[in-house]
């Protein structure tokens, strides 16, 4: 899905990603890891609304996903 996204003119000179994503959600992780992976580009995480500070308990935490950054190509440097 990423990949797509990515591939469309739209998206051409984009230098990362950013989402949130709480903890237990496992398909996102694995689908955000493995397309930083395939990209060859870092992946962190931290703490951005916390359970309790920001949602008074009744959502969970929310994780700042970042990827990136991409690699510039050969045309956007022209």
């Amino acid at each position: 899905m990423l990949d797509e996204l990515m591939a469309r003119p739209a998206a051409q000179g984009v230098r990362g990603l950013i989402t949130t994503v709480t903890e237990t959600n496992d398909a996102s992780w694995a689908m955000f890891a493995s397309f930083a992976r395939r990209r060859g580009v870092a992946f962190s995480k931290r703490v951005m609304f916390e359970r309790d500070r920001h949602f008074a308990g009744a959502h969970d935490t929310e994780f700042l996903v970042s990827i990136g950054p991409f690699a510039t190509s050969a045309k956007e440097t022209l």
